[in-house]
């Protein structure tokens, strides 16, 4: 590993740029490198705006070159600056992540380099490690090139693919893209068999454990709580009876999928694990739900179902145990508590991370009023108070 410090200067939220990079060659990179950098290409949340990806692109680079032109300066002048970085793995940028954890990118040697803070225990990193190791099951993966548990590293290729947007009318693309990448992964290893009854029973309890144990807003505890309870009303009993567990992403949306004209890939596999077969699909359809606004919100709510039928068809055709749809909404239930159930284990992990669940339940809820005709947890009597 190597022993030099060095700097790096915060240009975006989440996106930091070394200091020691030229400013030329950051305007390369940038526009011809880092094609897999979410924010370069989407600055809103509207679909037609982000369909003009090259000026986009290009609007960003010249904003983030000219912001760190400005704090290259600063440093130079040796005025202090708070939103700085260091570290003693080389490359060209530095992307923050929720966790604490950060990647460095060597563009020019095309190599990943995650880097997991001290707050996060030894065993937390080994298992992040193993996480990655497992994935390699799945040719969509990037390669692990090293990993080092003491200096809390991983090293993975680099990989220079844009990431697609799917745009509500391009359904026929997000159909022959997506749903051959979520058998891909699904099919990666061998399904594990089990009473979705038991499976149910599980994830409440594990939910209810976690959440007493982790989650210190007691006003988050009670609210999750009361939408628990409202799906164990609900729950169709004895209705799909066994179901396959199988291979997931855990973390399966747009900015994870990276495309070439000829090639996919699905980058940061820490979230993997064995899960519904619908997790995935459900998930990368509600992250798109919660950041849709207007009609293009009500346009993916609306359509969910059919999506949802389109693509059982499709793996019908891959995985056994599947079957035909007997109970949507118990699916959609398994989905909603594996879901809450992942998100307060990374909680569990990072006790200084507000993860705020509660949020997510408000996409959850607005999707059952438009699905069910049902109302708000609050007007059914399960009060967050």
């Amino acid at each position: 590993m190597e022993k030099n410090k060095y700097n790096y200067l915060q240009v975006h939220s989440s996106l930091y740029i070394n200091s020691n990079t030229r400013m030329l060659m950051l305007i390369i990179y940038l526009l011809f490198s880092a094609k897999s950098i979410y924010f370069l290409d989407r600055i809103h949340k509207y679909p037609f705006i982000n369909s003009f990806v090259l000026l986009v692109r290009t609007i960003r680079v010249t904003q983030i070159s000219y912001i760190y032109y400005k704090k290259k300066q600063l440093l130079k002048n040796h005025s202090e600056l708070s939103s700085i970085i260091s570290s003693n793995i080389n490359g060209q940028c530095l992307i923050a992540l929720r966790q604490g954890e950060y990647k460095v990118i060597n563009f020019k040697n095309k190599k990943v380099v995650t880097i997991f803070p001290e707050k996060v225990q030894l065993e937390d990193v080994q298992k992040q490690i193993n996480n990655l190791i497992k994935a390699q099951s799945c040719d969509l993966a990037p390669e692990i090139l090293n990993w080092n548990l003491q200096e809390r590293c991983i090293v993975e290729s680099y990989i220079n693919y844009r990431i697609p947007f799917y745009q509500f009318k391009s359904k026929k693309k997000f159909y022959v893209e997506v749903f051959p990448a979520l058998v891909n992964i699904m099919t990666s290893q061998v399904p594990k068999v089990i009473s979705s009854e038991l499976y149910f029973q599980r994830l409440v309890k594990d939910i209810h454990e976690l959440n007493n144990k982790y989650n210190k807003n007691h006003k988050h505890v009670n609210r999750i709580k009361a939408f628990i309870s409202m799906i164990q009303d609900n729950y169709e009993r004895n209705v799909i009876g066994d179901i396959p567990l199988v291979f997931s992403h855990g973390d399966f949306c747009d900015r994870n999928i990276l495309k070439s004209k000829k090639d996919i890939k699905v980058i940061d596999w820490s979230t993997l694990g064995k899960r519904s077969c619908y997790f995935d699909f459900y998930f990368i359809l509600f992250i798109r739900l919660s950041e849709a606004r207007g009609k293009y919100k009500n346009n993916i709510a609306k359509n969910l179902e059919m999506d949802l039928i389109n693509f059982n068809h499709f793996i019908k055709a891959h995985l056994d145990k599947v079957g035909d749809l007997s109970s949507k909404r118990n699916y959609r239930y398994l989905f909603y508590l594996e879901f809450i159930t992942l998100r307060l284990e990374e909680f569990s992990v990072n006790h200084d991370k507000r993860i705020d669940i509660t949020q997510w339940i408000e996409v959850f809820e607005y999707y059952e009023e438009i699905v069910e005709d049902r109302k708000s947890l609050i007007n059914l009597g399960y009060g967050s108070n």
